[in-house]
Order: structure tokens, then C-alpha cells, then sequence
């Protein structure tokens, strides 16, 4: 491998950004470097941390149900078959709202990990463990929501409150199943 081909082979993840088409990258091109004022858009800003909160839940949720072991392994595969393709059908549907609110979605995936509110660390350990954890990234995710909710509230934007609500009302359902499931 000559110099070339070494340098075409170097790139930075923490830079790496994704773009639907061309217009989007130049959009975010002209927009890079200006930060918007404190307090503006809080719905906004708490639809992001939904997504951000979202994404990694979701691996975390893919990772359990795939790595899970044990007497039980057939049901809580399931289960977490269940949540995981919950969380997994709410990434597109979040970037779509918050492309409604003329934002972008995050760009860079270092930043969507870096910027959750959730455990982003190795999920390893006995299905009591993992299912244990999924729970605790699912409490998050509905006060998450929650705060997306008064936000949505706050700004009169009531399809985005409605959304938040009725995720609420699933991820709740979930963390019943959990405990149910977690119970001696």
C-alpha cells in the first residue's frame, strides 16, 4: 500500500456525518458554527435527546436480545426482539418530526452516542442483568418523553405532545413486561 491509499484510508468517526442528499450537507455546511440562542426551540432540543436517548436504547435492546443466555432464553429473546424493533421503528419517525421543526437530525453518530443521556459501556452479563438494564434505559425514555411532552405543551405543538404521550403509553407497557418478567 503506497502513501495514497494510506491517506485515502484515514478519517476521523468523530467527524463522520450522513446526509440524506446533497442539499442537506450544503444546508449543514452554511449552518455549521452557528449556534442557536439559549431557550429557542426547546421542543426542538428535547425531540433531539429523545433521538439521541432513542438510538442508544435501541442498541442496547438489539445487543440483549442477541447476547441474552439461559433457561429463559426463548421468552426474553422474544421480549427483547419486541422492544428492540419498537425502539428501531421510532428512529426514522423522530428524524421526520424533527425535520418538521426545520432541524436536522444528528449528523454524526459519536455525537447521537456522546450526547445520550444513556450508558453507552459494554452491556454484558446474566439475562437478570440485561433485561435488568433495558429496563432502567426504558424508565429513562419515558421521562424523556415527559419532558418532550411539556415542551411540546409549552409551544402549542400538540402533534408532537400527542407523539410523546402515546410512546409513553408503549415504553410503559414494556417496562410492565420487564418487571413482570424480573419478578421472583
Amino acid at each position: 500500500m503506497d502513501d495514497n491509499q494510506a491517506k485515502l484510508m484515514e478519517f476521523d468517526i468523530d467527524n463522520i456525518r450522513l446526509y440524506v442528499n446533497d442539499e442537506d450537507r450544503e444546508v449543514d455546511e452554511e449552518n455549521e458554527g452557528n449556534e442557536k440562542p439559549e431557550g429557542e426551540g426547546a421542543t426542538a432540543q428535547a425531540l433531539i435527546q429523545v433521538f439521541n436517548d432513542n438510538f442508544v436504547a435501541y442498541y442496547r435492546s438489539h445487543v440483549a436480545h442477541v447476547n441474552i443466555m439461559g433457561r429463559n432464553f426463548t421468552s426474553d429473546h422474544q421480549l427483547l426482539g419486541e422492544i428492540y424493533e419498537d425502539l428501531q421503528g421510532q428512529i426514522d419517525v423522530q428524524a421526520e418530526i424533527i425535520r418538521t421543526l426545520k432541524e436536522f437530525m444528528p449528523c454524526c453518530i459519536s455525537d447521537v452516542i456522546a450526547d445520550s443521556h444513556i450508558d453507552s459501556s459494554d452491556l454484558d452479563g446474566d439475562s437478570e442483568f440485561l433485561l435488568g438494564m433495558i429496563k432502567e434505559d426504558l424508565e429513562h425514555l419515558v421521562e424523556c418523553y415527559r419532558t418532550l411532552m411539556e415542551c411540546a405543551d409549552e409551544e402549542e405543538l400538540d402533534h408532537i405532545a400527542n407523539y410523546a404521550q402515546e410512546r409513553v403509553t408503549a415504553i410503559e407497557k414494556f417496562i410492565w413486561m420487564l418487571s413482570a418478567t424480573l419478578e421472583d
